[in-house]
């Protein structure tokens, strides 16, 4: 065996590669004749594929060389590189391919080929050699693969966020003797915003002793990627920085696959295939060809799992597509197009939620949701007001039911006072779900407001006679009434309402009219309309396969069942309707159903079975901001603690629910709320003269305190239980969704990809991760894994 190498100075101290290293090990062994090593600009494929080299080389297998091909300007010359790596002496008229074979004899051995990008059409001459050499490997590194029969293709990824930590720790230990890592929490979140890049950590640690991380990561979200250069000569130019290292994949690309990249960067997140064709002005065959090669070469990523498919660009990437659109004085316009384009797409989600596919629609507004509130932000910066409220619609049909944030409030109240004086449908409808949102506060000081909001609506809707708008104005008016109090005006939208849905022959508004009228009567006490509202509406949303109605009747229905069995008969149950809110994401109902399945469970004699559902209430709503969904969570919990003997922690959690009373019974059944008034009149009786005590603790709790107290002592998963818990085995008690993020942590993905993949908002992912490192009783994604995976509750990660 003959080695013929130039030194890397970072193979012996790469981390985080040993997987990989054995698997191309591995492959070659077995015989692959061209593995190829590809993936994003600085994730380290050159250091691999010498580590891959430095193991094989201590092998009695033949010939190991590397080949750096980086200054190769023409394919023509990759065969007479090897020649030169390989010693071969080339004279005129020298067959390149029997001399080179020649040279490495039957033995055969490796060539590892850096660089390769850049002269694929070499990739003939490889196979040529391939076929001289049987026993001959190659391994290249390329960012896009050669395409030949012959090639095995694996992806390098990014470092998971330990070894990055560690390569960090190692690199700026090498430059500084005096540093030490006292904060790997901050150096974490360096590197997770430098996407476990190892170049661009690299880059990082080498500024370390002048900039700790917090301001290296301070100065990385203002500057991007202007911060991460070096100013070492011993690397060749496209290592000194990763704008260096990104522009040299950018040069491999035509000049139409360049302007698509800075096209498709205005957008803030992902992109459709339809919204790529708009931004690029392309055929559609001509944007699939283009965006293909931009995700051949690592510049765009396929979020997995969506529809329709959507594609992101990686956060460096952006931002060197960017600089790039800003450097040519093409971003205004780009910019401009853009918004215009996702108003356009966001009318017409509008029209699709209100008579097509909700739940659908909802999932792809979802998925959108980040690029819709950058993108009315911009609308508003450039004065298309019209725009920024169809944006902002689009977006406010999902969070009025699935839940938002604050700057999305913040958001709706910007957007509505720029638009004070826009007299459109669109704009009375986002003043109604701006009222509804507010609802969800609970804010009873929000009371004058939301029914200012709604005249408003109405009279807009009205104004420009626009049936979706005033639909939608009384519709928000009944959905309020428990915190405004408007009984008269509830009467009055809902007599109006259902008789307009009817004339519009939409079957959702009539659905959700016919409901909105059933619980109405309801609350008067009277069942006998409430019933044939309710059965005609579900037997709608069943016929029309509106999932939301479905849902919704059968929370009305259900109840009554009680007092009138027949109800029961073809009635979806309560865990059925809770397992189709996740599926068509209705997350009111998602935190909403849990505690009925508790009730439910108690009602059965299965005390068991009631605190399994319980526990998942009470994590799901921990740090809610809708004091209803609050409410029930403890009310279910005041039941449990009555029903398990505790008769102070009953009064104690049911007490924390006072100042939100009216609104949680509004939204309960007569039923329930008379059984739970008679349970709370037992435990009263019982403690005597200490009931005053136990209400009077409640009373000082917040709600969040009355979860946590109610989680401490029915049995949630605290630190001590979790200790228990793994020496018993038994998997902790997750969520669906919760199951679902655990699952997504497992393959690597970044809370931001999670997010993409599950339609949910970044910060619900970040809820979610809390809430499974609570109940696993762990310290963080890492530990959270390999724990799931040691219980058997996930695969264990490859």
């Amino acid at each position: 065996m003959k080695s013929h190498r130039a030194h890397n100075p970072h193979a012996a101290t790469s981390f985080g590669r040993d997987d990989d290293v054995d698997a191309v090990v591995g492959l070659v062994r077995a015989g692959h004749q061209l593995v190829t090593l590809t993936g994003r600009a600085g994730v380290g494929k050159t250091h691999l594929a010498y580590r891959v080299a430095d193991t094989l080389a201590e092998e009695p297998r033949g010939t190991v060389a590397v080949v750096h091909l980086a200054e190769v300007v023409a394919p023509e010359r990759v065969l007479p590189e090897i020649a030169v790596a390989l010693d071969v002496v080339v004279l005129p008229g020298t067959d390149l391919t029997e001399a080179i074979g020649a040279r490495i004899g039957d033995q055969g051995g490796l060539l590892v080929l850096d660089n390769l990008e850049h002269v694929l059409p070499a990739a003939a001459d490889i196979a040529r050699l391939l076929d001289r050499v049987p026993r001959l490997s190659v391994l290249a590194t390329s960012q896009t693969s050669t395409r030949l029969d012959a090639e095995t293709v694996l992806v390098v990824r990014p470092l998971p966020v330990d070894a990055c930590v560690d390569l960090y720790a190692a690199r700026a230990a090498a430059i500084d003797s005096r540093f030490t890592l006292d904060d790997r929490e901050a150096v974490a979140t360096l590197c997770e915003a430098l996407e476990g890049l190892p170049l661009a950590i690299e880059l990082a640690a080498a500024r370390s002793a002048a900039l700790p991380a917090p301001e290296l990561l301070r100065l990385f979200e203002d500057r991007a990627l202007g911060v991460l250069a070096s100013r070492r000569v011993d690397v060749v130019e496209r290592h000194r920085g990763l704008h260096s290292a990104i522009a040299w994949t950018y040069d491999r690309l035509t000049p139409s696959q360049q302007r698509l990249l800075r096209r498709i960067s205005v957008a803030p997140t992902t992109v459709t295939l339809e919204d790529v064709e708009v931004l690029a002005g392309s055929e559609a065959e001509t944007a699939i060809d283009e965006l293909s090669t931009l995700v051949d070469f690592h510049l765009a990523d396929l979020v997995r799992g969506t529809a329709p498919a959507r594609y992101t660009l990686p956060s460096s990437i952006r931002a060197f597509a960017l600089s790039e659109l800003r450097a040519r004085d093409e971003h205004d316009e780009a910019v401009a197009a853009y918004v215009a384009w996702l108003g356009r797409w966001a009318r017409d989600k509008v029209e699709e939620a209100t008579t097509l596919d909700e739940a659908a629609t909802r999932k792809e507004i979802g998925a959108a949701t980040e690029n819709l509130v950058q993108g009315a932000r911009t609308a508003l910066a450039l004065g298309t007001v019209a725009d920024a409220v169809d944006i902002t619609l689009a977006a406010a049909l999902r969070w009025a039911h699935a839940g938002y944030h604050s700057s999305h409030q913040r958001l709706l109240d910007d957007v509505l006072r720029e638009a004070a004086d826009l007299r459109t449908g669109a704009r009375s409808r986002l003043t109604a779900l701006h009222a509804l949102m507010l609802f969800h506060t609970g804010d009873q000081a929000m009371a004058p407001r939301i029914t200012a909001l709604l005249d408003e609506a109405e009279e807009t809707g009205r104004a420009v006679e626009d049936d979706d708008a005033v639909l939608e104005s009384h519709s928000s008016r009944a959905l309020t009434s428990p915190l405004t109090g408007d009984l008269p005006g509830v009467m009055r939208a809902v007599s109006e309402g259902l008789p307009l849905a009817m004339r519009t022959g939409n079957d959702r508004w009539i659905a959700r009219f016919e409901l909105l009228a059933a619980a109405g009567n309801r609350l008067a006490g009277d069942d006998e309309p409430a019933i044939a509202l309710a059965t005609s509406a579900y037997a709608r949303a069943k016929r029309t396969s509106y999932g939301a109605a479905l849902v919704a009747g059968g929370a009305i229905l259900r109840p009554m069942a009680l007092s009138h069995p027949e109800l029961a008969v073809g009635l979806r149950s309560t865990a059925d309707d809770l397992a189709l809110a996740r599926k068509i994401e209705l997350p009111w109902y998602e935190l909403a159903l849990p505690p009925i399945v508790a009730l439910e469970a108690l009602e059965e004699g299965e005390v068991d079975a009631a605190r399994e559902s319980l526990v998942e209430a009470l994590t799901l709503v921990r740090g809610s901001r809708t004091p209803t969904l609050v409410g029930y969570a403890l009310v279910a919990a005041s039941e449990l603690a009555a029903a398990t003997g505790k008769a102070e922690l009953a009064l104690t959690l049911d007490a924390a629910v006072e100042p939100f009373r009216s609104v949680v019974v509004a939204n309960s059944s007569r039923e329930r709320a008379a059984r739970h008034a008679a349970t709370m009149d037992r435990c009263r009786a019982e403690l005597g003269a200490e009931a005053g005590g136990a209400t009077a603790a409640g009373s000082r709790l917040t709600l969040d305190e009355a979860v946590q107290v109610a989680l401490s002592e029915l049995g949630a998963p605290g630190p001590s239980r979790a200790v228990a818990t793994r020496r018993l085995g038994v998997a902790a008690p997750l969520t669906d969704r919760q199951m679902e993020v655990l699952k997504l942590l497992a393959t690597g993905l970044s809370n931001k990809e999670i997010s993409a993949q599950l339609f949910i908002a970044e910060k619900t992912t970040m809820h979610h991760c809390a809430a499974i490192y609570q109940a696993l009783g762990v310290r963080g994604r890492t530990e959270a894994v390999v724990w799931a995976a040691q219980h058997g509750m996930i695969s264990a990660p490859s």
